[in-house]
């Protein structure tokens, strides 16, 4: 069907944000005849620039052949070969006259007829219509239409997302304020149903929803052989897991990593920690999947139960999402080391990881039926105490993790496969993937630290400060004091070690030198560190110290008060001294009859006298 037959005359259409309505449709394919509100003038507007009010779903369904009658279409049958005589004919009127008489209608209705096999020729097209109004049709002014129009894009179609009422209520006060007859509730509801969902979704929720929703999604990921290609993703499990400890207290919930296989669907990897996602976490997924299922259960003290698992190995493609873990320097370099493509998915396009996200999607709806789960949403814990029915310890759920992979998903016909998981791994690893070899402790731990976080330090006599604590080990000695800084390597989880790798590709465990300190991650020994600055004891040795400082300052401002009134007493005797010494002193008078004192201070006496007698 063309462009221009969607624009029947009488159809409401919108032009540039402009209400209009169709008032003539030409003959032409491209053009059509269109009145805008407010408007006497009739424009011819481009087909291509106009676009239906209402839904085309609506007005323009193709109803399938099969549904219409016997009658009904011999009847449009004959029509259509009547249109093509008309067509072919050089005199119309009497080949429409002929026509007439042949289907037993006036001339005027053949006329119609045939202007609607013109616009498509179909023998479908010209079906008997229902008698009364189209489907689809309004009814309403065009100044109303342009209300409502106008109402529903500036209250309706937006981010607050307000109801149905709101824009029922403001399209009535507007009809008010205008002095026209309110539009009709019903009327307004089947507006909003013929708006496009896509563009009600992307005004009033986003672009990103709209398009997760309504984006075309052609393409699947594709991979014939095991091993080809691993998907990777986190979740943070919803269940709530206890201590290990005899008070079993909450600890919260744990994040889990899971690796899948695309080809077979089998779960090759995961690993479960409290921490939040890192470059620890997936190394530790990595370790997973390279591991033979047997050597991993020793390494992780877990139980198979008797069950095969034979899905481990090297692999080639890893696919992951744009995460900021999955783009470390740490993760990079690991895959390169190992010869492993790392694959981002696009981004803004999650279908491309559906197969990881199905496979959380599954585990965390089985999780649900443990005591303690919390649950997709609020609603759906219906009043439960999920932290008083918590009994699970972390060591407990990877045992009923492995136990529920192992035992229940790989044994169930998957519906991407249309088989077990496990059958498909045996059915296509039986000629291409040999039997995993079990890795030495050194290749282990060569695998894991390729992938840690890592951060440059140089090795001094005293070994390799980090974390305000000490590093050492006899294996060092050679790298003292070299003058240059070495990558050392650490897992966030553990405080106690560090790892060096040196030029011969050996892995150094570097243990801390205080013996001390329990395990614990990173975040925690820093969290510790900044809460004992806090705690009695440091307050009680602060204000020691606070103490300690008052009486010394006292005691210093004490001895400088008496210093210095010592000092004045001693500048006021020297300056009474010197007054006394300048003054002269009196003489005593001769009393008569006595001899006068021979005494003169202030005479200078005559050395070497000689006295008479």
């Amino acid at each position: 069907m063309s462009a221009n037959a969607l624009f029947f005359e009488g159809r409401t259409v919108v032009w540039n944000g402009h209400i209009g309505e169709v008032v003539e449709n030409p003959d032409t394919l491209s053009e059509v005849l269109v009145r805008l509100v407010g408007e006497k003038v009739i424009r011819t507007m481009a087909a291509s620039d106009l676009t239906p009010l209402d839904s085309l779903d609506e007005t323009n369904r193709d109803l399938p052949l099969a549904a219409v009658e016997a009658d009904e279409w011999d009847k449009a049958a004959k029509r259509a070969s009547a249109c093509r005589e008309i067509e072919a004919a050089c005199d119309k009127t009497s080949a429409v006259a002929d026509a007439a008489k042949m289907l037993g209608v006036q001339p005027r209705t053949v006329w119609r007829i045939q202007k609607r096999y013109r616009t498509d020729s179909k023998v479908s097209t010209l079906v008997s219509r229902k008698p009364g109004p189209k489907k689809g049709s309004r009814f309403l002014s065009l100044e109303r239409e342009a209300i409502v129009h106008d109402v529903l894009e500036e209250s309706y179609l937006k981010r607050e997302r307000p109801s149905a009422g709101t824009a029922t209520n403001d399209v009535e006060l507007e009809c008010k304020r205008r002095q026209l007859r309110p539009v009709c509730a019903q009327t307004i509801r089947n507006r909003l149903r013929a708006i496009d969902p896509k563009y009600v979704m992307q005004k009033r929720q986003g672009g990103k929803r709209a398009r997760e929703k309504y984006k075309p999604v052609p393409g699947t990921l594709m991979a014939t052989r095991p091993m080809e290609l691993i998907e990777i993703d986190h979740t943070l499990a919803d269940i709530l897991l206890v201590s290990d400890d005899a008070t079993r207290k909450v600890v919260g919930r744990p994040w889990l990593t899971l690796a899948v296989d695309v080809a077979t669907r089998c779960v090759v990897g995961f690993h479960l920690s409290f921490d939040a996602p890192s470059s620890t976490s997936l190394a530790m997924c990595i370790l997973s999947i390279v591991l033979p299922k047997d050597q991993l259960a020793r390494y992780l003290d877990f139980d198979l139960l008797g069950v095969e698992w034979p899905c481990s190995g090297k692999f080639e493609v890893l696919l992951t999402d744009n995460g900021r873990d999955f783009h470390g320097a740490a993760v990079m370099r690991g895959c390169q080391e190992h010869g492993i493509e790392l694959r981002y998915r696009p981004v803004g396009s999650p279908h491309w990881g559906g197969v990881i996200e199905r496979l959380i999607g599954t585990m965390m709806g089985r999780l649900r039926m443990l005591p303690g789960a919390t649950q997709r949403d609020v609603r759906a814990k219906d009043g439960q105490d999920v932290e008083k029915r918590a009994c699970l310890t972390l060591s407990e759920f990877r045992q009923w993790l492995v136990t529920e992979i192992a035992t229940h998903y790989h044994q169930v016909v998957h519906r991407g496969i249309n088989m077990p998981p496990i059958e498909a791994w045996r059915m296509k690893s039986s000629t291409q993937i040999s039997q995993p070899r079990e890795l030495s402790d050194q290749e282990c731990l060569r695998l894991f630290v390729d992938f840690l976080p890592y951060c440059e330090r140089p090795i001094s006599r005293v070994g390799i400060n980090m974390n305000a604590m000490r590093y050492w080990s006899d294996e060092l000695r050679d790298y003292v004091a070299r003058g240059r800084k070495h990558a050392i390597r650490y897992d966030s989880r553990d405080i106690r070690r560090v790892y060096f790798v040196d030029p011969f590709g050996k892995v150094i465990v570097v243990n801390c030198v205080r013996q001390d300190v329990p395990q614990m991650s990173v975040q925690e020994w820093q969290k510790l560190g900044a809460a004992q600055r806090t705690t009695g004891a440091i307050q009680q040795r602060i204000d020691d110290r606070i103490a300690g400082h008052d009486a010394n300052k006292a005691l210093v401002a004490s001895s400088e008060k008496a210093s210095r009134q010592a000092h004045r007493d001693s500048n006021k005797k020297v300056e009474r001294d010197k007054s006394l010494q300048a003054r002269p002193l009196p003489v005593a008078e001769a009393s008569p009859g006595n001899v006068a004192s021979t005494f003169n201070p202030n005479r200078v006496p005559t050395p070497f006298k000689i006295l008479e007698f």
